[in-house]
């Protein structure tokens, strides 16, 4: 009887001993998300700790995909755009000199309507079709209001306005006092395919293709106020754009060795068409419109956007912060400064121009 406890207490030690062997065979990495082979022994993951090089994003990947950006199914993100509008402001007045003579000089500075930062958001989420893609859906929103309301002294100086129509102001007329209040905004829809294509313990990068729905709006509401009743003026402008088209995106992360912070960059190019309609009115108090001009055509927009920030990850990579820089170009659009000439000029050819948008971008982002 004692040779057989004897025994058996042996077998359970040996059984014990090939367990823990550090001979034992090689674990792949790609289980938790990225890198090469590596020994048991050699691994430095464990949840609840800082994870090393290559692991910070992984925790629930399936094996045979080493990517750092992986999802075990779901990820859902909200980020905080503070974004200015650039390339939009329109000068709605000057301040000169009281005279019948046309064109007066300025004598001041010019009453000038521009856009500042302002705050949007983008909300999103993505759905993992296999161990290297997902499928997503992003909408952003942004609405940029600026108001300016300046006045001069009547004794010295009078508002010359340079968004009217030339032949509706009246010689000899006064305006002591403007307002103006222009509003630049987006809304934008995002459904791409995503695919990491290259990985390794320290990095991964990835493409994206997609189609991209885009509304532009653009407003523009300006009004001279004389001393003398009745010869007020007030300009109002409306501008629109709807279209879609194809998206293509590179992104790409990197981990910092033995931590869990990243730095990342992504860019992205969209070709969209669609149509622009533009309105102009232009009326006095209680009479009806001296200038009502409407124009509609169709743009292909080129959209390029760029993103370049850093982060950091949880030890098991479901949630993460990251803070980037945001530029994007919009080529091929109609604003309103160019609108408000076309309509002063009566020449509506050649209506093509530029928009920019940049700003901060603060995201958070889980996943599960």
């Amino acid at each position: 009887m004692k040779t057989s406890l004897t025994a058996l207490g042996a077998m359970v030690l040996l059984l014990v001993a090939q367990q823990v062997s550090p001979a034992q065979q090689p674990m792949s990495v790609a289980a938790w998300g990225s890198g090469p082979s590596m020994t048991a022994e050699s691994s430095p993951f464990s949840r609840g700790q800082c994870p090393g090089p290559g692991e910070c994003f992984g925790g629930g990947c399936e094996a045979g995909c080493p990517d750092p950006f992986c999802i075990d199914r779901w990820a859902v993100f909200g980020d905080f755009l503070y974004l200015r509008p650039r390339n939009v402001d329109v000068a709605i007045g000057a301040p000169v000199t009281p005279t019948d003579a046309p064109d007066p000089p300025a004598i001041g500075p010019a009453l000038v309507v521009d856009s500042r930062y302002r705050p949007g958001f983008r909300v999103g989420f993505a759905r993992a079709i296999d161990e290297c893609a997902t499928i997503g859906l992003t909408y952003s929103h942004l609405d940029a209001t600026q108001e300016i309301n300046p006045a001069v002294d009547p004794e010295t100086q009078t508002i010359l306005p340079l968004v009217t129509h030339p032949s509706q102001l009246l010689p000899g007329s006064t305006f002591d006092t403007a307002f103006g209040r222009q509003r630049v905004g987006f809304r934008i829809a995002d459904v791409e395919f995503r695919h990491v294509f290259r990985a390794t313990d320290r990095y991964a990068l990835a493409y994206s293709v997609g189609t991209r729905y885009t509304n532009l709006r653009q407003d523009l509401a300006a009004a001279f106020f004389a001393p003398v009743v009745g010869d007020d003026q007030n300009v109002f402008t409306r501008i629109r754009f709807d279209g879609a088209g194809i998206r293509l995106g590179l992104d790409g992360e990197r981990c910092a060795a033995d931590t869990c912070l990243l730095v990342y960059g992504k860019a992205a190019a969209s070709f969209v068409a669609g149509d622009f309609r533009a309105q102009y009115v232009q009326v006095q108090p209680d009479q009806l419109p001296s200038v009502d001009a409407s124009w509609e055509a169709g743009r292909v927009v080129s959209m390029l956007d760029l993103e370049l920030g850093g982060g950091w990850a949880s030890p098991d990579g479901r949630f993460r912060v990251t803070a980037g820089y945001l530029v994007s170009g919009w080529f091929n659009v109609v604003k309103n400064s160019s609108w408000i000439r076309a309509v002063q000029t009566n020449n509506f050819t050649g209506l093509s121009d530029t928009i920019s948008f940049d700003g901060v971008v603060l995201r958070s982002e889980f996943r599960f």
